[in-house]
């Protein structure tokens, strides 16, 4: 089962949000609002819905992810690993990226990869909320949807406010990555 977070920065989003899911008849786990966000569990299938977060990640590392809605995924997995190798990473608490209607599969398949872990999704709004602790903020991208980055303002946004980039936006194969967590003292 993967799990999946929406954020809101507005009541009325996270509304919409939640009668489009009933509709849908999803499974929804309502979570305590962290940082002024809504945030919702939605788990697919047979899983429980119930326990399946903690409040928030506060220790952990989080992997942005910006995409083209061309991109593939191949090869992505090992892309990651490596990365991780490189920074002497040894576990990825969550995946963060903004809100789209439609997630490629092969962001599921890296969730699985890295041990099941949520997938966060943000507005473009609260991104943008981010754009100051921003290493490389884009015109292109802003102009794109809404936003100033997506792999590291959402990395920022799931590490939450005493969190620094580990790693800046680095791109491949039209996937762009960033990894966040707090820093140490």
């Amino acid at each position: 089962m993967v799990t999946m977070i929406y954020s809101f920065s507005e009541q009325t989003e996270a509304l919409d949000f939640v009668k489009k899911c009933r509709q849908a008849k999803s499974r929804i786990a309502v979570q305590d609002g962290i940082s002024g966000l809504v945030r919702f569990c939605i788990a697919g299938g047979s899983g429980k819905t119930g326990d399946v977060l903690e409040k928030g990640l506060p220790d952990n590392i989080v992997l942005g992810i910006g995409f083209t809605s061309k991109a593939q995924g191949e090869g992505i997995e090992d892309f990651v690993h490596a990365e991780m190798a490189e920074l002497s990473i040894a576990r990825i608490s969550a995946i963060a990226t903004l809100s789209r209607s439609v997630m490629p599969p092969f962001l599921h398949r890296l969730a699985e990869k890295l041990g099941d872990i949520p997938i966060m999704h943000y507005t473009s709004a609260r991104l943008e909320q981010e754009a100051p602790r921003l290493a490389h903020p884009s015109r292109a991208v802003y102009c794109a949807v809404g936003c100033h980055g997506v792999a590291e303002a959402a990395a920022l946004s799931a590490a939450g406010p005493e969190a620094g980039l580990i790693l800046e936006k680095t791109a491949f194969k039209g996937i762009t990555f960033a990894l966040a967590g707090r820093k140490m003292a």
